[in-house]
């Protein structure tokens, strides 16, 4: 449960399907309603309410200690209302999502919010089906890897991702890929930058400052990030059912 501006229910049932849990299946529900803030330039040009509720059945496979990949079918429905701006998707409109998806994860991280060490990769297929009933067909992917080592209390990160769309539907508005905010282009709003595909790097410096009980400790750090993009183009292709 994720409550504020973002407001997230969520779901899942894990099923080992032996003893060792090689492999497993995964049904989920989420329910998700979140500002859809849209900018040209950088002006914000309009602001939506993004609501979307999903049911996800995955099967997968753990790969001992490293990660595991799935493959999963997702069903539901998005619906958009305008708050604020000028018009980039109709609002009271909704689309049907009809997709497969497939996820692989590969954290080798020693520390969750702080790592000192150590590696992780992850790669994702996203393709809505219009055989299954999905508006709008298109594909797209995103992958990205990263690292930390640590000397004393000083620690240096590296991160690099990628992401594109596959074939020659576009990808629509809604779902592009975002860019913004703390450690995605940290100078920008969160999600500002809205684009069809992009690269991204950044490298992170940070130092324990101090140990405080019950917290993992006090931190300075900085980052250096940069990406290259292609911006959104404000249109809808008709997607939508009002």
């Amino acid at each position: 449960v994720v409550l504020g501006r973002n407001v997230l229910l969520a779901t899942e049932f894990y099923q080992p399907l032996s003893e060792r849990q090689y492999f497993f299946v995964a049904p989920q529900l989420r329910y998700s309603n979140k500002p859809l803030d849209l900018y040209v330039d950088d002006l914000l040009s309009a602001e939506y309410q993004d609501q979307s509720a999903v049911a996800q059945f995955d099967v997968g496979a753990n790969f001992l200690q490293y990660g595991q990949a799935r493959l999963g079918v997702a069903i539901g429905e998005r619906r958009f209302s305008q708050q604020s701006g000028s018009v980039a998707l109709p609002s009271g409109g909704t689309t049907n999502i009809r997709a497969a998806v497939f996820d692989l994860k590969l954290d080798q991280l020693a520390g969750v919010n702080f790592p000192t060490g150590g590696w992780a990769a992850a790669a994702n297929l996203y393709s809505q089906l219009d055989a299954l009933g999905g508006d709008n067909p298109y594909n797209k992917w995103r992958a990205g890897a990263g690292a930390a080592a640590s000397a004393g209390r000083h620690t240096f990160e590296v991160a690099v991702s990628a992401a594109g769309k596959l074939g020659s539907d576009p990808i629509p508005l809604y779902d592009q890929f975002e860019l913004g905010g703390f450690l995605r282009l940290s100078g920008l709003a969160q999600g500002q930058l809205r684009t069809q595909d992009y690269q991204f790097v950044r490298l992170g410096y940070r130092t324990k400052l101090a140990d405080i009980p019950l917290f993992e400790g006090m931190y300075f750090g900085a980052s250096l990030e940069a990406a290259r993009a292609r911006p959104f183009v404000p249109v809808w292709r008709g997607e939508f059912v009002d």
